[in-house]
């Protein structure tokens, strides 16, 4: 695991120059042991995307606390009870 410090981050990303998932998102969590985010809207599927990097922050003992919406998914919710 990288320290955060080690990943070359750009001053300010934006959509249209960047792959803001793969420079910034993906690299940040696959090196973090902590994920906070306050969200309007969640959806799991944003796992399917970071799921090398979410692995490699499993691995490293990693804890994630969202608050987001009340309004999930019916697969979202299954998978939380489960």
């Amino acid at each position: 695991m990288k320290s955060l410090t080690d990943i070359p981050y750009k001053q300010t990303y934006n959509k249209i120059d960047d792959n803001i998932a793969k420079d910034f998102y993906l690299p940040s969590l696959e090196n973090s042991i902590s994920y906070s985010r306050l969200s309007g809207y969640f959806g799991s599927t944003i796992f399917i995307i970071a799921w090398s990097a979410l692995k490699s922050f499993i691995h490293n003992g990693g804890r994630m606390r969202i608050i987001c919406s009340p309004i999930l998914s019916d697969q979202d919710i299954d998978a939380i009870h489960k």
